[in-house]
């Protein structure tokens, strides 16, 4: 879910349906702006990055209306560590 942020907001609950868990749902999404993604690609950090800040609005704001309507699918707190290590990085340049 994470991921996908950097690319578009999101507040679609991601379920499981049928055979497919809530986690592939959220991988069939991903694959519209990554097409071939799979877990664990490796340089997934170069082809993000660029869009960390639009994660970070998106994120906040997703989580916002998760507590809004009293859910946390879908929102994430990764957002917390990622502006936590930018002010690390930008205290040692």
């Amino acid at each position: 879910y994470w991921l996908l942020l950097h690319f578009t907001y999101s507040d679609r609950a991601f379920v499981c349906g049928g055979n497919r868990s809530s986690c592939d749902e959220v991988i069939g999404e991903l694959r519209r702006y990554l097409p071939g993604y799979a877990k664990a690609d490796h340089g997934i950090y170069i082809q993000t990055k660029g869009n960390i800040d639009r994660a970070i609005t998106n994120a906040k704001r997703a989580l916002a209306a998760a507590e809004a309507t009293g859910t946390d699918n879908p929102s994430t707190l990764v957002f917390e560590l990622v502006e936590y290590l930018k002010k690390l990085l930008e205290n040692n340049q």
